[in-house]
């Protein structure tokens, strides 16, 4: 079996604070997840201490981890995706650019890493690691459809 992982480093977000600091925000972030054609198993979103949270999502492809810290308007997102039975890693990309598109950070501050997991090591492709910038501009343009109003970015097809 072969994974994606993807890791965002989200730095200077600039969406609403309430999407950084509020437990509703479970509902808008499934609801991003379905729409990358993900399938949602179980999910858990603990408030922190302060006003961040820790979103856990089950997916019938792996797993996908959100976590907020809106006093540094910070937030670190894996997404990791099988291809057991289908092709997933288009859709865990989509899911990477619906939540880039929510969370609304700097670019050129942010980091991009993916990495294929599973394969032997001799034939494990190297961890790759690129500006959110970058990653953007190196695929077509592409719309985010939800029922929040979220800003379009230039992302994976």
């Amino acid at each position: 079996m072969v994974n994606l992982h993807i890791r965002l480093d989200l730095h200077n977000c600039r969406a609403d604070p309430t999407y950084l600091t509020h437990a509703e925000m479970e509902v808008v972030i499934l609801e991003l997840v379905r729409a990358a054609g993900l399938t949602v198993r179980r999910s858990l979103l603990d408030q922190f201490g302060g006003d961040g949270y820790n979103h856990l999502i089950s997916i019938s492809e792996s797993h996908v981890v959100i976590d907020t810290s809106p006093e540094e308007r910070f937030v670190l997102i894996d997404i990791v995706t099988c291809n057991f039975t289908r092709d997933n890693f288009e859709k865990a990309r989509d899911l990477a650019k619906r939540l880039v598109a929510l969370f609304r950070p700097d670019p050129k501050e942010s980091t991009v890493e993916e990495k294929i997991r599973g394969l032997t090591p001799d034939k494990t492709p190297p961890c790759r690691t690129v500006s959110l910038e970058k990653w953007l501009a190196e695929n077509a343009p592409s719309t985010v459809s939800t029922s929040i109003t979220v800003p379009s970015y230039d992302c994976y097809d």
